[in-house]
């Protein structure tokens, strides 16, 4: 596991150097986690190259805000519930991943966010994996920017 603290907030975190995702569709085993308590808002930028035909590959956010971190809660989607007046009504809300397919072979760079942070978020860390041709995992880097 490997832990970062930051100084400054206008410089991008390396969450993830570039190395090839694991075989199989396989998790990172160790996210990095990035001390995020003093941050507002996080953008995302990744750096994807497929290895073959049909690559792709999954990420997920998680944070905690405990400290030392043990146990992670993932992000979420909601789906209000129909109103009806009169009636109670029922939400849903699911974790959530996120999932980027490779448009060709050389390398691709896109941007999530900013993104608001979670209240009370002390930790973040972002797992991926390989999710289109898990014969060939393709290659990943992932940076962060904090902002207030």
């Amino acid at each position: 596991m490997a832990i970062v603290s930051l100084v400054s907030f206008r410089r991008p975190v390396v969450a993830r150097a570039a190395a090839v995702l694991l075989p199989a569709g396989a998790w990172d085993v160790a996210p990095t986690e990035m001390i995020v308590s003093w941050a507002g808002s996080a953008t995302l930028y990744f750096y994807y190259q497929a290895a073959g035909a049909g690559g792709a590959f999954r990420w997920r956010i998680e944070v905690t805000a405990e400290d030392p971190a043990a146990v992670w809660c993932r992000s979420s989607i909601y789906e209000a519930a129909v109103f009806v007046p009169g009636t109670d009504s029922v939400g849903l809300v699911q974790r959530e991943e996120f999932q980027y397919q490779a448009t060709g072979l050389t390398q691709e760079a896109f941007v999530v966010g900013p993104a608001s942070m979670s209240d009370g978020a002390r930790w973040l860390r972002i797992g991926a994996a390989e999710s289109g041709n898990l014969a060939a995992p393709g290659m990943l880097a992932i940076q962060v920017m904090l902002g207030k």
